[in-house]
């Protein structure tokens, strides 16, 4: 499931975020949450629009071992491969692609994460730091852009290089489509010393 709000970007803000008591919600907590309805979006079947007008619950912290019983048991290519962005691998596919799928979040297992942080520029933009993870799935390697906020900002405050992390559970998401691919993205990067 993928909490969404009613702005054009869908992102939910730090306000709607908060919890009882005026704690913010963060990655690992349990939550109860009022929502309006179902709002899939082409891939993204797991859209779910909050009720703006309620105040999310906190009832419990997942642990370790509740990460990994939550993953997802697939095999083979995520979300199929041979579409890379310049500094990428296997990290898009084309739009008529991505109006196959009828799911857009999976929670994989793997080992020998790496994280790189490198200054990456391209013709349309300037040039930007970026952190992204290095990882193989089903005998298939991956170099997909990480937007997890705070692993994307701690490495970003270090230098530029790579970063073995070991074995993780990530959260990728199959972004919604961008100048004709949709993006598959690390939205979460879980591992024992991080969680409880």
């Amino acid at each position: 499931m993928r909490p969404v709000s009613r702005r054009k970007d869908q992102e939910i803000s730090d306000t709607e975020r908060r919890c009882e008591g005026g704690r913010k919600a963060n990655v690992l907590y349990v939550l109860r949450i009022a929502f309006t309805g179902h709002v899939p979006a082409h891939h993204q079947t797991e859209n779910h629009l909050i009720d703006e007008g309620s105040t999310w619950s906190c009832v419990g912290e997942a642990t370790w071992d509740d990460v990994k019983s939550a993953v997802d048991r697939v095999k083979g290519p995520i979300w199929g491969n041979g579409y890379s962005s310049s500094h990428g691998l296997n990290d898009r596919v084309p739009a008529s692609v991505a109006k196959t799928f009828n799911s857009s979040l999976l929670l994989l297992e793997v080992s020998e994460l790496q994280l790189s942080v490198a200054v990456e520029s391209s013709p349309k933009r300037p040039p930007k730091r970026k952190v992204r993870a290095h990882f193989r799935f089903s005998g298939t390697s991956y170099v997909i852009a990480v937007t997890d906020p705070g692993w994307e900002s701690t490495y970003k405050q270090k230098g530029n290089g790579d970063y073995l992390i070991g074995d993780a559970v990530l959260c990728i998401s199959l972004g919604e489509v961008f100048e004709g691919y949709a993006y598959k993205l690390v939205a979460g990067i879980f591992t024992k010393q991080t969680c409880r």
